[in-house]
């Protein structure tokens, strides 16, 4: 940034700081904290997503038998670390 525009750059503590004071979070007021809480508790209380709705409500074709990764069984699980641990022990000389 100096070589570019010839003033250091500031810091990100500092940008933050100063976008917060011009903007109305700053003015600590009644309506403020109202609006506050009232996100916090919209927030909390918000459902929990459910991907079977969404892809009926954007028309998405279904997926059969869907998993996470983190679902996968524990045999697979090991049998991926074997086979990368064996390439590891390849490519070392």
């Amino acid at each position: 940034m100096a070589e570019v525009c010839g003033v250091a750059s500031e810091s990100f503590e500092s940008t933050a700081r100063r976008y917060v004071a011009i903007s109305g979070f700053a003015n600590r007021t009644i309506r403020s904290n109202l609006t506050a809480v009232s996100n916090l508790v919209a927030g909390l209380l918000t459902s929990i997503p459910v991907p079977s709705s969404i892809a009926h409500r954007l028309q998405l074709p279904a997926l059969n038998h869907p998993v996470l990764a983190a679902e996968r069984s524990p045999g697979v699980l090991r049998m991926r670390w074997n086979a990368l641990a064996s390439r590891r022990c390849i490519a070392r000389p």
